[in-house]
């Protein structure tokens, strides 16, 4: 049996051809997936990306906000101050 798959023999060689064509199908197939895991990585890298920028803008709104609250509170405090004093 062993000397006649090793026969070029139309028989022998289209059994050669299935056996590559079946481990070629199974590359194709683990490739496909290494593929698919790569492009949701990519996917989820990109998504965390943006979710840390939206999250840095809104970090960056609340410190302007926060210091425009203190400025103003600031500028409260001072003319009360001044109000005291020009009163006295």
């Amino acid at each position: 049996m062993e000397n006649q798959k090793q026969c070029n023999c139309c028989s022998c060689r289209c059994d050669k051809l299935e056996k590559e064509l079946k481990a070629q199908r199974e590359l194709k197939e683990k490739y496909k997936k290494i593929t698919n895991d790569i492009y949701h990585i990519n996917r989820s890298f990109e998504d965390l990306y943006e979710n840390i920028m939206n999250d840095t803008q809104d970090l960056g709104s609340c410190i302007e906000r926060a210091e425009n609250e203190l400025v103003r509170l600031i500028d409260i405090e001072e003319r009360q101050e001044k109000e005291k004093q020009n009163a006295a």
